[in-house]
């Protein structure tokens, strides 16, 4: 028997894309002054990792991860046999842990090597001039270049996409005109348009993907400069936020394929026919329903709201359903995020089954990992409001004005059933489906009453995890803040109390329920991402975000942040100024002439009279009523 021969690529590329690799080809090839620092850096690593040689697959595997050219220069008395990592001598699973090993442990030598060297751990911190800098410069100009050219590249084929889909809406126009088309069919949900900073986000990727450190450090600054993840990132960090969690619940590392893979097959014994199933099951109607209702009673949903989008999201949290039986309206709002994300576009039948177990699948362990409890949302609501009520005023303005004239009947819908009562999840949502079944003329004052309660609101915002009051994409600016601090009961605190404090000023102009309700629901999808950014970085600075209180001094800096707010100022009132003194007149021209001399006769110089009418002339203070006029008054009221 033949013995089965596998051909590997002993100089594999590095990653995943072909741009990247071919600027990984260009710094290779690139001027040689480098040499020296690399010839040093090698030496020294290659002493350091020698005593991980008494494992023989311990050292194919090292010699795997160095490369041939490597092992051939600085190990050329040892075997290089990559073979031995390959089945039936070597099973694939364990290979895969041993290789995750060796690539921290080789990661941790290189960093090891630069300080024993005398070089600083982040070599793109290194700013002495000679052969590295121009080194770094070098790769910085490399880069660079590569990822503009892939710009060019992916915003060509995206012009080319877009004019392709002008020619199909030109000529579904033209046939609508022409009475091909008797009905508007209904607009499925678009992907997402291509971005500038995609490119570099999957280059990001790509150098993280098998660096835990690297990928720790990534996170450490985008923490630290509140910056919105690029789409190919964000996907790299919600999936292994998930991935990882996964692992430490069952031992197990699963790959995004792997476990969308299982949870298919998971799926498929419990339907015994596969997703087309999920439709039959008894809760669909009512999933459905409540998909609807949800959607036509949301402001940032109802865009959204269009057939087929609704009844892919009533699909997906069906399948769910069917697996964990677990369901929840809340599910309606997480699942958006992600089917924004992970669309694709116009698909085929079967293409479009394929992703949307793989949105269900996502979704399914989001909610098992990441979500709080709706008794753990009540907790952190009464944190919210613990704050809140710092400023009295403003505390004193909601509750007043929630209080005031409550016609609640249409707001039902708006609020996810197991929230209606603190702390109660069950209690809630059986008051919620009572409500229901009332017709609105049958509510009584005690049901209004139910949402006239800032909480209430606050753990609407919560429990769907703000997907209810911030549109896209400041949802995924927000998630990306969620996901980079574990989906943390503080941090929730903290998101709120940002929110709250933005959209003060519209707060405080609220004077009844309606007006108020319509703020906290309505006015956080104004917010600029901008402000919200400024904001998360002032609180990032206090320390807010790792669990320190916010101080009212910082809620009203908070406030301030929002410049979607039209600040009128007041007209200065008028100061009344006292009339200005006359201008003293040469008594002569404004009085009358005095009487002409006789003819012969000197007119007479009486320098007294002229001083005391000078005198009378000035503006003199007004002088009390004079006593006549008093009698006059007693007089008419004898009358």
């Amino acid at each position: 028997m033949v013995p089965e021969i596998l051909v590997t690529d002993e100089n594999a590329p590095l990653f995943d894309l072909d741009w990247l690799n071919s600027c990984t080809q260009e710094v290779s090839l690139s001027d040689g002054g480098i040499d020296q620092f690399l010839s040093e850096v090698n030496k020294t690593l290659a002493h350091r990792i020698r005593g991980e040689f008494s494992n023989k697959y311990r050292q194919q595997a090292l010699f795997e991860l160095l490369g041939q050219d490597y092992t051939k220069i600085h190990f050329p008395h040892h075997e290089y046999s990559p073979e031995l990592l390959r089945p039936p001598q070597f099973p694939p699973k364990k290979r895969e842990e041993l290789m995750a090993e060796l690539r921290t442990l080789l990661d941790d030598e290189v960093i090891n090597s630069l300080d024993e060297l005398g070089y600083p751990p982040d070599i793109a911190d290194y700013q002495k001039e000679n052969e590295l800098k121009e080194f770094l410069d070098s790769i910085r100009t490399i880069f660079k270049s590569g990822c503009d050219k892939q710009v060019q590249s992916m915003t060509s084929e995206n012009v080319k996409k877009r004019s392709n889909s002008i020619e199909e809406d030109v000529i579904s126009l033209v046939s609508q005109m022409s009475g091909d088309e008797m009905y508007d069919m209904p607009e499925k949900l678009d992907k997402l348009d291509f971005q500038r900073s995609d490119v570099v986000g999957e280059a990001i990727c790509a150098l993280t993907l098998h660096n835990q450190e690297a990928k720790m450090s990534l996170l450490k600054n985008f923490r630290q400069s509140c910056l919105m993840f690029p789409n190919p990132l964000r996907k790299f960090i919600w999936e292994g936020f998930i991935g990882d969690n996964d692992e430490r619940d069952t031992g197990k590392k699963k790959s995004k394929r792997r476990a969308t893979k299982d949870f298919k097959a998971e799926i498929k014994k419990k339907l015994k026919g596969g997703t087309q199933r999920a439709v039959q099951s008894s809760d669909y109607k009512k999933i459905y329903s409540a998909v609807i209702d949800t959607y036509h009673n949301n402001n940032v949903l109802r865009p959204y709201a269009e057939d087929i989008h609704m009844l892919q999201t009533a699909n997906i949290i069906n399948i769910i359903n069917v697996v964990d039986k677990e369901y929840t309206t809340a599910q309606i709002y997480w699942a958006l995020p992600f089917q924004i994300l992970y669309e694709k576009g116009v698909e085929s039948k079967e293409d479009e089954e394929k992703s949307m177990i793989e949105i269900s699948c996502m979704l399914e362990r989001f909610c098992r990992h990441a979500l709080l409890s709706f008794r753990t949302v009540s907790k952190v609501t009464d944190k919210v409001i613990k704050l809140i009520k710092d400023d009295e005023e403003c505390y004193k303005s909601v509750t007043e004005a929630l209080d005031t004239s409550i016609h609640a009947a249409g707001m039902l819908y708006c609020i996810v059933p197991e929230i209606l009562v603190a702390d109660h999840p069950n209690k809630s949502e059986k008051v919620w489906s009572d409500l229901r079944k009332k017709k609105k003329k049958d509510w009584k004052p005690r049901d209004h009453e139910l949402f006239g309660k800032l909480d209430l609101w606050i753990r609407k915002w919560i429990c769907e995890g703000f997907v209810g009051i911030l549109p896209h994409p400041l949802i995924f600016f927000i998630w990306d803040v969620l996901f980079m601090y574990e989906w943390e009961q503080q941090v929730f605190v903290t998101i709120s109390m940002m929110i709250f404090c933005l959209i003060k000023p519209w707060i405080l102009q609220a004077k009844n329920n309606r007006d108020m309700v319509n703020v906290l629901l309505t006015e956080p999808s104004n917010l600029y991402i901008q402000d919200v950014r400024k904001a998360l970085l002032l609180l990032q600075n206090e320390g807010c975000l790792d669990g320190k209180e916010i101080s009212l001094d910082l809620q009203n800096q908070i406030t301030e942040l929002n410049t979607n707010v039209v600040k009128e100022k007041k007209p200065e009132e008028p100061v009344e100024e006292p009339p200005p003194p006359e201008e003293e007149q040469p008594v002569v021209e404004e009085e009358p002439a005095a009487e002409e001399p006789a003819e012969g006769e000197e007119a007479p110089v009486d320098e007294e009279p002229v001083k005391e009418e000078a005198e009378e002339a000035q503006p003199a203070p007004p002088e009390p009523e004079p006593e006549p006029e008093k009698v006059e008054e007693e007089a008419t009221g004898d009358q």
